[in-house]
């Protein structure tokens, strides 16, 4: 499977070999499956330590340290309106994976990796709609709330 680029609107160049790029990623239930193709624009994490601090009138300061809070990871691309080759493709492929992986229907987390560093994460919204209409073009984002890595570097 090929590797799209582009930085310059209008251009794009084509990876024949997709092991040649520098990050790569997976979330859970999108794969390579023909039937969930996006041109993926925009991966963010957030973390965030759970911490309290406390200061005191004699110029002390307390930290109070309760672990690491529920983060948050994006994931943000392009799509089509319709079908791609007659797939179930474009902005229905994007809301019916959110119908299926959400979290009030799912009940679980589903695996996100990029490159060697996994985590967990409920899917807890999704944005799309069109954003050029002559072409056809929409935009999309699915927002994921990940949980604390367990045992992670300190």
């Amino acid at each position: 499977m090929a590797v799209i680029l582009s930085n310059v609107p209008g251009l794009a160049v084509t990876i024949p070999d997709p092991t040649v790029v520098p990050v790569t990623f997976g979330v859970g239930g999108w794969g390579g499956a023909p039937v969930r193709n996006a041109i993926v624009r925009g991966v963010s994490v957030n973390a965030a330590g759970n911490y309290q601090l406390r200061y005191t009138l004699r110029n002390y300061t307390y930290v109070y340290i309760f672990g690491e809070k529920a983060g948050d990871f994006m994931m943000t691309g392009l799509t089509f309106a319709g079908a791609c080759n007659n797939n179930f493709a474009g902005i229905s492929g994007v809301l019916n994976y959110y119908g299926q992986y959400r979290i009030a229907q799912y009940g679980n987390t589903v695996p996100i990796q990029i490159g060697a560093a996994g985590f967990w994460g409920f899917l807890v919204g999704v944005s799309t709609g069109i954003q050029d209409a002559d072409s056809r073009l929409g935009q999309f984002s699915l927002i994921f709330k990940t949980l604390p890595v367990k045992g992670a570097q300190e």
